[in-house]
């Protein structure tokens, strides 16, 4: 059986039958990676669509490292030393095991998992599984709201909010009715309390005894992933409510799906939009988000009772460079707008801050103004900086000489609370901006801000670095490593070859414990062991055996070294007089094959030299007398001499 002898904790999967292969293959070739990476992220074909380029997710990706190769159906991040296949891609970027990716792949694909092959977790739901009780409850919801008589006020209430069917239809708006345990009843037969209670839909009473639905009597507003996955809910209490209610909405608690600072309203419908305008529009609430998108504005999305984060910028970041913000004209949206500024000053983005006139809201805005007018706001949004700036010009005035010099130490100030802002080209420019504005010499700026900084803390005195992430298997590349290299050549090679189990003929002699590195050698294993199965361990199906990331990423990083390099080529230049000793098998050889198996012998001898040098040397105890020290160093001449005598 394949790789059978290998621990469970290589991740190679050990296989009942070739179905299980099979399967994995066809889900491979149903899956387009440049596709399902783009459910993540924005790529852009290049090289004649060879290749496509994206922002890495994974790190502070100032210019696009991650490439996908449709060919080959792999990925890297040339930057983070990651890489691998769909399901590599999936198991990193949802945070599943392989199982799980398999089901999720398959479901996307619209297979059925073979039994065989079904996952069962052990430690409660699996995520796959929280997916589908999360699509069940919203397909119940928007029943609800459909059908049900006792629906009628939330018909009724969403009417008057003037959300039209078309609306409510494409954002899936249900309805829970007023029983305390409808949901819980409603799954009876289907899903277990324990899935109810892991995507936040049930909870356990105050008493510890009866357990109740979470969203009860409310509105319910379906939150989508940027796969179009159902992850959580919010939910709005009706206005003619009729029973104590903390809040007028509500969101789902955090789970194993769901991560308010993570998560955007509305992303996977204007995910499109945004990558075709370059531009997207946070509001503060979900209904405007939907009013806006009900106007004919297609870019907009909201967070979920949260301020905007950081990884929600880097999120908005894979499809588009230009972020606006835009806050209700009230004082607390003014207010939280200005909170705001030094929080992503520093963001490699164009990042706008918008503040409604009038004191109204976005679907207020809309009503009142229509959608052009909103659209003519979003364009002229001034950046973050220069939002500060008009906020205290307004509070100060410009027209005297205290005036600007207070809103001078306040600028200052925010660039100074900033500390990764220090040194950047950014704060160069907006400082230069803002001594034009304020009609104040650059350079008397520069010394208040060094002073500042200079004050300042040393915690906070220091540049926010953000280290890249290391691979699990420890920096890929190790040039000056010749052992490293010989290992990676072999495998290249396998990989490039169009006839690899011919290639491995000539390897007779090569152990996996010849190996230094662990991953290298449990690859060069499998292939091996699939030549024995007679099965070709070509690339696609090498990483359709393995699980393991770990694995699939060193494969991934081989294969496209080995496309780089040219060894498909080299590998069909032969020579007519060349017969290698340590094979039987009676052909001519590649020259570059020749130059890796005589590099690969002489590291071997080496090796063994210096094993025999410890073995005489703990044997005897330490050379201290000079018969023995003359004995090591003629040992050492004559195998120095023999390795002359090879290279000539």
């Amino acid at each position: 059986m394949i790789v059978s002898h290998f621990p469970a904790h290589c991740g190679v999967l050990s296989l009942s039958s070739a179905a299980s292969i099979e399967f994995k293959e066809l889900l491979r070739s149903r899956t387009n990676l440049v596709d399902l990476v783009s459910e993540s992220l924005a790529l852009v074909p290049q090289s004649g669509g060879s290749v496509f380029k994206g922002l890495c997710p994974w790190h502070e990706d100032r210019s696009p490292s991650l490439c996908v190769y449709p060919d080959r159906q792999s990925w890297r991040c040339w930057v983070c030393n990651d890489g691998g296949d769909c399901f590599s891609w999936i198991m990193k970027r949802e945070g599943l095991n392989f199982p799980e990716a398999m089901e999720l792949l398959a479901q996307r694909a619209h297979l059925e998992v073979p039994r065989s092959n079904r996952f069962q977790a052990n430690n409660g739901p699996s995520n796959a599984s929280l997916y589908d009780v999360l699509k069940w409850a919203e397909q119940e919801f928007v029943n609800a709201l459909k059908n049900g008589p006792e629906a009628k006020r939330a018909r009724d209430y969403l009417a008057s909010r003037g959300f039209t069917a078309e609306t409510i239809e494409k954002f899936r708006i249900g309805f829970h009715p007023p029983h305390w345990d409808w949901i819980i009843r409603r799954a009876q037969g289907k899903f277990s309390l324990d899935q109810l209670k892991a995507v936040k839909l049930a909870k356990l009473g105050s008493e510890g005894r009866n357990h109740y639905s979470v969203f009860y009597d409310r509105v319910m507003f379906p939150i989508y992933d940027e796969r179009s996955r159902v992850v959580a809910f919010g939910g709005r209490v009706l206005p003619d409510k009729a029973h104590n209610t903390p809040s007028k909405y509500l969101n789902s608690d955090e789970s194993p799906v769901f991560f308010k600072s993570r998560t955007l309203y509305g992303l996977n419908v204007a995910r499109h939009a945004i990558s075709q305008s370059h531009v997207a529009a946070v509001m503060e609430g979900y209904t405007d988000c939907i009013m806006t998108h009900q106007f004919g504005i297609p870019v907009a999305v909201a967070t979920l009772g949260t301020a905007l984060t950081e990884t929600h910028v880097t999120l908005l970041k894979r499809f588009s460079r230009k972020v606006v913000l835009i806050y209700d004209g009230d004082e607390p949206g003014q207010k939280a707008a200005e909170r705001s500024v030094g929080r992503f000053l520093n963001q490699d983005i164009d990042l706008r801050i918008l503040t409604l006139p009038d004191q109204l809201d976005p679907a207020d805005y809309l009503s009142q103004h229509g959608t052009d007018a909103l659209n003519a706001l979003i364009e002229t949004a001034p950046e973050a900086w220069d939002f500060k700036l008009r906020r205290l010009l307004a509070q100060y005035g410009s027209e005297n000489v205290d005036a600007r010099q207070r809103a001078a130490q306040e600028m200052v100030a925010l660039l100074a609370s900033v500390p990764s802002l220090a040194n950047e080209i950014r704060e160069d420019l907006i400082l230069s901006r803002v001594a034009d504005r304020l009609r104040i010499p650059e350079s008397r700026l520069r010394i208040q801000l060094d002073e500042q900084r200079k004050k300042a803390p040393a915690s906070r005195n220091q540049p926010v670095r953000v280290d890249k992430p290391s691979p699990a298997g420890g920096k890929i590349e190790n040039p000056d490593d010749p052992h490293y290299r010989l290992e990676c050549d072999l495998l290249e090679m396998i990989f490039a070859s169009d006839q690899p189990s011919s290639l491995l003929s000539y390897m007779p002699s090569i152990e996996t414990r010849d190996f230094e590195h662990a991953a290298l050698g449990q690859l060069f294993q499998i292939c091996r062991d699939c030549t024995h199965e007679g099965i070709e361990p070509t690339y696609d199906r090498i990483t359709t055996i393995v699980e393991d990331p770990e694995l699939k990423r060193w494969a991934a990083y081989l294969d496209e070294a080995a496309r780089q390099k040219g060894i498909a080529e080299r590998l069909t230049a032969t020579s007519d007089n060349y017969s290698y000793e340590s094979t039987d098998v009676e052909t001519d050889i590649p020259d570059y094959l020749q130059h890796v198996l005589k590099g690969w012998d002489k590291l071997l001898e080496r090796r063994e030299h210096e094993q025999r040098l410890t073995d005489y040397s703990t044997t005897t105890g330490l050379a201290s007398d000079e018969a023995q020290t003359q004995a090591l160093l003629k040992q050492a001449m004559e195998f120095h001499q023999r390795r002359a005598t090879r290279n000539t």
